[in-house]
C-alpha cells in the first residue's frame, strides 16, 4: 500500500489521491525521531538534482514493520499488513 503526503494544503485539496500531512503530525515526529536517535532501522541522504522539481523538494521513504503487542487470543495479525511503505 503506497500512500501519498504531502505538506501544501492546496495541493492535498486538489487532488484526491494525495493526504495533508503537518511537520507537527505524529508519523512525521516519530520517524524523524526513530531515524535521529534509534538504534535499528538505516538512513541514506542523496542529492537528487531534478529542474522539474522546486527547490528544497524533500523526498522520504519509510518503510516499517507493524508488530502488535495484543494477547494471541484477540487473533489481530491477521489484521495488520506485514510491511508500509509511505513515500512523501
Amino acid at each position: 500500500m503506497v500512500v501519498l503526503f504531502t505538506f501544501d494544503r492546496t495541493q492535498a485539496l486538489s487532488r484526491e489521491d494525495t493526504e495533508f500531512i503537518s511537520w507537527e503530525h505524529p508519523i512525521i515526529r516519530n520517524g524523524m525521531d526513530l531515524i535521529l536517535s534509534g538504534e535499528i532501522g538505516g538512513c541514506a541522504v542523496s542529492l537528487l538534482k531534478n529542474k522539474t522539481l522546486p527547490v528544497g523538494t524533500l523526498l522520504t521513504e519509510l518503510i516499517y514493520v507493524v508488530e502488535t503487542q495484543a494477547p494471541k487470543n484477540l487473533q489481530v495479525t491477521p489484521f495488520l499488513p506485514p510491511q508500509r511503505q509511505f513515500v512523501f
